[in-house]
């Protein structure tokens, strides 16, 4: 985490003491402290969810109804265990039963995620494209029972597999779904599977006696590289406090519409995943290269009258102009329905929330959240209503903090783990139902003397430590004739840019601007 100065000016309450950012104490709804999975079954039963509805939109391929995403995860979930048996050993150093699943984005793959959560294993998600080396590191690391991934994927065509079955079950996303894609029309079939798949049976092992809403739901593979890498442990009650969190901020209802436009294994996926679906909304799903083709992304997302748009920062001013080249009127009038324009990562530049309320004159925020896998993805939230908003919100020059998410504590503490006072530079630790379990194997790696994100609060609960792991990937960069070094993108948007077109275990922790780039001895 990084050390800020002078961040104790403005706070979410007035009433807290220096060196402490709270976020609103929000009493959980009795009715979302369950897994996910047993919240998704009961709003369908209790029709606060319609079944019928529209639940996932991809591209202009696939549709599914929620009561779709419902039976092809039963039937899924079915299907994992009848290849998983009953002689499977959980190697997983907390214990836990995790599933990898290696997919690129599409409607097979979100409904994938509720089968394994049916299953009552936590998910894995990885990047398809990673190094076979890395992904054999991580998947050593976490010891899966089983992974899932595609019959074209670099798996089973361009890694050796065998190196990949001897560390858990490997199965094809095609040899489940060719048991259910038939399913959906076959009453009687998918009565007998839901029967006999009831989900109070789905809750994992039995000697397990931490309560469902406390154990790990998604295991994401961090920042790490070859030989190093770091899977931080969020749990059922950390995403479904930021769900709850995304409800109330953004006031949502089911009749909104929401997108991904992350890869299904980044950290930014969980809440633009499971915030619609567990709300009713209908989900749209762009791939990366939607994304990157941001004339046809920005006409996709006009005609599929997305309420709630998520966007790297890095892609707003693109996403803007390219709007402004269409016409703002008539682009405009396109997006009739949009609502919740959030931006995730970066700050917002002055110049991006310019055009953006030169073109959304009135009736569209633009919200700006920031956080880490450590906090479940978000642990601040500003939101701007006009550019007088947003000038009245900066400090120094830079945007604020801004709101803390329900249920959390941001301290400015010093070396020593105490609390600094205003005017004073201090280090930013988390603490609250945002926070993640923690790593992968935590206590061999502190044994190792590495340092780990976490360390015990002295002033309540658990915090994270500005370190997540010693290793660093630094990126020299030697600037070009006539370029200055104030031209030089900031850490996070640097960051953000690159996420793009490098993969994640690819992007650089540290960038330093040199002279002349450095050489080995031969040159």
């Amino acid at each position: 985490m990084p050390k800020f100065l002078d961040c104790c000016r403005r706070c979410s309450s007035p009433k807290v003491e220096p060196g402490v950012l709270c976020g609103a104490t929000s009493k959980i709804d009795p009715s979302l402290q369950k897994s996910i999975v047993k919240i998704f079954e009961e709003r369908l039963q209790n029709k606060k969810i319609e079944s019928k509805k529209t639940a996932i939109h991809f591209s202009d391929r696939a549709t599914l109804t929620f009561n779709q995403v419902n039976t092809l995860a039963s039937c899924m979930a079915k299907n994992i265990t009848e290849r998983l048996g009953y002689s499977y050993k959980v190697e997983n150093p907390e214990g836990e039963l995790i599933i990898g699943i290696s997919l690129p984005l599409s409607e097979k793959a979100i409904a994938l995620i509720f089968g394994v959560l049916k299953v009552g294993a936590a998910y894995l998600p990885l990047d398809p494209d990673l190094p076979e080396g890395l992904l054999l590191d991580v998947l050593t690391l976490a010891k899966p029972v089983m992974l899932i991934t595609d019959d074209n994927g670099r798996i089973f065509n361009k890694y050796d597999i065998n190196k990949f079955t001897s560390i858990c079950k490997v199965c094809s996303i095609e040899e489940l779904w060719i048991d259910t894609d038939f399913a959906l029309e076959e009453k009687s079939r998918r009565a007998s599977i839901e029967k006999a798949w009831d989900i109070d049976v789905l809750e994992g092992d039995t000697k397990n006696k931490t309560p469902v809403y406390e154990r790990a739901l998604v295991l994401i593979h961090s920042r790490g590289l070859r030989n190093n890498p770091v899977i931080v442990r969020l749990s059922n009650k950390s995403i479904l406090n930021l769900v709850s969190f995304h409800w109330n901020k953004f006031k949502m209802c089911s009749k909104d519409a929401c997108c991904v436009t992350v890869s299904m294994a980044s950290a930014e996926s969980i809440p633009q995943i499971f915030v619609p679906l567990l709300l009713g909304s209908t989900l749209y799903l762009f791939r990366r290269a939607d994304v990157t083709d941001m004339d046809n992304f920005a006409k996709n997302v006009s005609w599929s009258n997305v309420t709630s748009l998520s966007i790297p920062t890095h892609h707003l001013g693109e996403f803007l102009r390219c709007i402004d080249f269409h016409g703002r009127v008539k682009m405009v009038r396109a997006f009739g329905k949009l609502k919740n324009v959030i931006c995730s990562g970066a700050y917002v530049s002055p110049e991006q929330v310019s055009l953006f309320f030169a073109i959304f004159k009135s009736g569209v925020a633009l919200s700006n959240t920031s956080g880490s896998v450590e906090t479940t993805v978000e642990i601040m939230c500003e939101t701007y209503k006009s550019v007088k908003d947003y000038e009245a919100k900066l400090h120094v020059e830079r945007p604020t903090l801004g709101m803390v998410i329900h249920n959390s504590k941001i301290y400015i503490l010093n070396d020593e783990l105490q609390k600094v006072q205003e005017e004073s530079v201090g280090q930013i630790c988390v603490s609250g139902d945002c926070l993640a379990l923690g790593y992968v194997n935590e206590k061999a790696a502190a044994g190792e003397g590495l340092k780990t994100g976490f360390t015990k609060n002295p002033h309540g609960a658990s915090v994270p430590d500005e370190n997540a792991n010693d290793v660093t990937l630094t990126c020299y960069v030697v600037l070009a004739k006539g370029v200055k070094e104030s031209d030089v993108p900031n850490q996070a948007d640097f960051e953000f840019t690159l996420k793009e077109v490098l993969p994640e275990w690819a992007i650089p922790n540290d960038l330093k601007i040199v002279d002349k780039l450095p050489v080995m001895q031969n040159g």
